[in-house]
C-alpha cells in the first residue's frame, strides 16, 4: 500500500515538472519567433506600447502628412472660412434673441406712430434677419439698425444706447424708426424698459 502511494506521487510530480516545462518552452520559442520576424523586415518601423509588452511591427512606410502640401492648404483654408461665417451667423443669432431686442420689438408694437406707420404684426423685414452695429450689454454700448415691416409698410429702426458702469441704467441717445420719406422719433415715447 505505501508502495502504491509513492509511485502514485512520483507520477504526478513528473506529469506537473512536464507541463512546466512545456509552458517555459511555449514562451521561449513565442519569443524567439518575435524576434526572427523583426529581423525579417530590418527597415519595419517598430511601435513599443510599454516595456512589458512586446514590440508591434508595421512592414510598410507610414503616410507621410506633407505630402500633398497645397491640397491641404486648400482644405485648411476652406475650414477657417467655414468657420468664421459660422461664427458670425451664430453672433447674429445672439443679436436677434437679445433681452433688448425683444424690448424693443415690444415698444414698437405698442407705439401708436409705429402701428400707423406700419400696420400691426410688427417684426424682422426678413426670415434670416440681420441687426447691424454693435449690441454689448457687458461694456454697455449698443448702437444698432435692422429692418422691420407691418402689415403695411417696412422700415429701418435705429437705436443707440450707452452706460457708464453696469449697475447704472441705460441712456438712449437716438431711436427712430425711418420708413419711406417719414422717421418718428420713437425717444419721446419713453417706453422702453430696458
Amino acid at each position: 500500500m505505501l508502495r502504491l502511494g509513492i509511485q502514485k506521487a512520483q507520477t504526478s510530480g513528473i506529469q506537473t515538472f512536464s507541463r512546466c516545462t512545456k509552458t517555459v518552452l511555449y514562451r521561449f520559442t513565442r519569443s524567439n519567433t518575435t524576434s526572427a520576424t523583426a529581423n525579417a523586415y530590418p527597415n519595419a518601423n517598430t511601435v513599443t506600447t510599454s516595456p512589458k509588452t512586446r514590440k508591434v511591427t508595421v512592414d510598410r512606410e507610414l503616410p507621410d502628412p506633407l505630402k500633398d502640401r497645397y491640397k491641404n492648404m486648400k482644405y485648411a483654408i476652406v475650414y477657417g472660412i467655414g468657420v468664421t461665417i459660422s461664427c458670425v451667423v451664430i453672433f447674429n443669432y445672439e443679436k436677434t434673441t437679445s433681452p433688448i431686442i425683444n424690448s424693443i420689438f415690444y415698444s414698437l408694437r405698442r407705439n401708436p406712430s409705429v402701428l400707423e406707420q406700419l400696420g400691426e404684426n410688427v417684426n424682422y423685414k426678413t426670415s434670416w434677419p440681420w441687426i447691424y452695429g454693435e449690441l454689448n450689454t457687458v461694456r454697455g454700448e449698443i448702437d444698432i439698425n435692422f429692418a422691420v415691416k407691418g402689415e403695411k409698410n417696412d422700415g429701418i429702426l435705429y437705436f443707440k444706447a450707452s452706460r457708464p458702469r453696469k449697475a447704472d441704467p441705460f441712456t438712449v441717445h437716438h431711436w427712430y424708426l425711418k420708413s419711406g420719406d417719414k422717421q418718428i422719433d420713437l425717444k419721446v415715447f419713453d417706453t422702453l424698459d430696458m
